[in-house]
């Protein structure tokens, strides 16, 4: 189970960063929200895998 979440933070983390590389120009703040939210959700279930 602890493998498994982290591997589920580190693909939420991916999907932000993805998300984040494809709005270099900003076209929508709820974009960048989403992004940033998701980069923030993965980070914290890996992290409490541990």
């Amino acid at each position: 189970m602890c493998r498994r979440t982290k591997t589920i933070g580190n693909i939420l983390m991916a999907l932000g960063a993805g998300l984040l590389l494809s709005m270099l120009i900003p076209r929508s703040f709820w974009t960048v929200l989403l992004a940033v939210v998701l980069i923030a959700l993965g980070w914290l279930i890996s992290q409490q895998s541990d």
